[in-house]
């Protein structure tokens, strides 16, 4: 068993983000009676994508993120809104999702049987990554979930897995193992903390500062075993 810690990413690691995010995207066009289009999302994730971007780098903060990110895209389409009422109903919302990665539950059943220790490592506000581990049944699979507004930093900053690291039994770096789909926060911020990692992406054959590349969860089971 040469990685005995096993740490995900939540968002589209685990759990659907990308699905999740969509529906409640246009659940807000419902609750305030705008017509929907479909070029709206890109738009938005065109908007919010840089605005994570420069959190990860520590140019803004998510404070910043949260309560600009819906108002800078209204604005874009000639209507006002109140930012932070809109996050809060697009959180709200977002919980809605039961939806997961193809085999995640299964690849999780199955570490678990194998006594693997398994953690969450997610970016995102606590209640909401919460609630959405709880709708999915997810939750009880974990030893613990560090979930960046609990921990006090992001990812990738190295303090996060510092905090992370003093929160579990495991003191050997090389039997911890961080998954992700985000070549910023979670494989930079496993290269920071000098841990190995797996970039998981549908993409093949792409360039990846990752120990490992894998485009189906499944593949993990042969990478822990090894």
């Amino acid at each position: 068993m040469k990685y005995k810690n096993i740490i995900f990413d939540l968002d589209n690691t685990l759990l659907d983000f990308s699905y999740a995010e969509d529906m409640a995207f246009r659940n807000l066009f419902n609750i305030y009676n705008i017509n929907y289009k479909e070029e709206y999302l890109n738009l938005y994730r065109s908007i919010n994508e840089p605005l994570w971007r420069k959190l990860e780098k520590g140019e803004i903060s998510k404070d910043y993120v949260f309560k600009n990110r819906f108002s800078l895209f209204f604005n874009e389409i000639g209507i006002t809104v109140d930012g932070e009422e809109t996050e809060s109903l697009y959180r709200q919302n977002l919980t809605l999702s039961e939806k997961t990665i193809p085999h995640a539950k299964d690849v999780l059943n199955s570490l678990k049987k194998e006594d693997y220790n398994l953690y969450i490592a997610t970016n995102g506000f606590s209640i909401t990554q919460r609630k959405r581990l709880e709708k999915t049944n997810l939750m009880p699979m974990f030893n613990d979930v560090f979930i960046s507004e609990e921990v006090g930093f992001d990812k990738p900053n190295v303090k996060f897995f510092d905090f992370l690291f003093e929160h579990i039994k495991e003191k050997d770096k090389s039997k911890l193992l961080m998954i992700g789909d985000n070549e910023t926060s979670d494989i930079d911020g496993a290269n920071n903390f000098q841990i190995d990692s797996v970039l998981f992406s549908e993409k093949k054959n792409i360039n990846t500062n990752a120990t490992y590349l894998v485009n189906d969860l499944r593949d993990i089971l042969t990478i822990v075993e090894d």
